[in-house]
């Protein structure tokens, strides 16, 4: 789903009321600790238009039914023991996050956002929310930026330079017809204290602090090498979950890479390429060619290149889509060297992989990248 763009429409305040229909009515049947409100059938527009509340995000408490079951059998196959310690864990994990966020920012940080710059005085908006596709929590900022028009027709320009320049990725929502809102957009896997320290929070804000020249190499970095070595011998697993695929080593010049296999009866595979860059560690794929791009929309593309690049990233984790100088969509994952533990070199090298041959499927089916 996705909700309406204008910020002020009938469409926008039902939505709202909806999602909070939905959690009022879960919380109707279960005991967690809020305070129930009543369900309306009707959207009053008068009153919610001067309501200037979010959309209300899904419920993150553990549930708990207040019917005690009369089924006495035990199944060795229930689940409910794994519920309850992954529902334990990731509220630790929530509250450790939390607080190191709040002290590297400030105590209200996740209610009042965050400044950043000195003469734009920009706002951070930070939040902590589910990984799409395994079962992980990110870290997840976003501040807003300038707005697009297509009538500048300098897409492909812009789209490079904030390539080789920025480290967070961009994000669009089209605002009017060919009028697109641009935010930068970093997400970071975190975990325990093994996983996410106070370091780790103080280089995520960082990144939108400066541009800086992005300029891949091959890597030297130890860790960086050794991580490589590491991810293509055994099973690979983010927070105790085993991932379904195995990861091979690709030989090419300039980079180190990794081949993502998957498993079962309709394997695809994806190459992965990494890079070392200053301080950082930078993960890209390829995932549309430019002679398929071109053979599909012809050479004016320009909003559908947004609509399968920067719009695109609004609705994945992690991945930076965009177009090189070569004109392909290019996949990319930028984190910082010092605070990549192993779980994150993976859980980088894995998304990216599941999102760009994702999008090459989309274009052509083929699997050839």
């Amino acid at each position: 789903m996705v909700f309406p763009h204008v910020k002020e429409s009938i469409e926008l305040l039902q939505v709202r009321q909806l999602c909070r229909n939905i959690n009022e009515f879960i919380e109707s049947l279960h005991e967690i600790g809020v305070q129930q409100q009543a369900i309306q059938d009707i959207v009053d527009a008068e009153t919610e238009l001067i309501d200037k509340s979010l959309i209300p995000e899904q419920i993150g408490t553990f549930l708990k039914s207040p019917y005690i079951s009369e089924v006495e059998e035990y199944f060795e196959n229930s689940k409910h023991q794994l519920i309850e310690e992954q529902g334990e864990w990731y509220r630790t994990i929530t509250q450790h996050v939390k607080s190191l966020v709040e002290k590297t920012c400030h105590s209200m940080v996740f209610e009042d956002g965050y400044i950043i710059g000195n003469e734009k005085q920009d706002k951070l908006e930070i939040k902590i929310k589910s990984s799409r596709r395994v079962g992980a929590l990110i870290l997840d900022a976003t501040v807003k930026k300038i707005t697009y028009q297509l009538s500048d027709n300098n897409l492909r320009e812009l789209m490079q330079l904030k390539s080789t320049t920025n480290l967070c990725r961009v994000q669009a929502e089209e605002v009017s017809r060919g009028c697109y809102q641009l935010y930068d957009n970093c997400e970071m896997l975190v975990g325990d204290e093994s996983i996410t320290q106070e370091s780790d929070i103080e280089h995520f804000i960082e990144r939108f602090k400066a541009d800086t020249q992005i300029k891949p190499k091959l890597p030297v970095n130890v860790k960086i090498i050794d991580y490589w070595e590491r991810s293509c011998i055994g099973p690979l697993r983010i927070n105790k979950i085993e991932l379904d695929v195995v990861f091979e080593k690709v030989t090419i010049d300039n980079a180190l890479a990794i081949k993502i296999v998957g498993k079962g009866d309709f394997v695809r595979t994806h190459n992965v390429c990494i890079n070392e860059a200053g301080e950082h560690c930078v993960f890209t794929a390829m995932a549309v060619p430019a002679e398929i791009l071109t053979t599909r929309f012809g050479e004016n593309n320009d909003s559908k290149i947004i609509e399968y690049t920067w719009i695109r990233n609004r609705h994945i984790d992690v991945v930076d889509f965009y177009v090189d100088e070569m004109g392909n969509i290019m996949g990319r994952v930028v984190h910082p060297i010092k605070s990549l533990d192993w779980e994150e070199f993976v859980y980088c090298t894995y998304i990216l992989g599941v999102e760009a041959d994702r999008l090459e499927y989309i274009f052509s089916q083929e699997d050839v990248l």
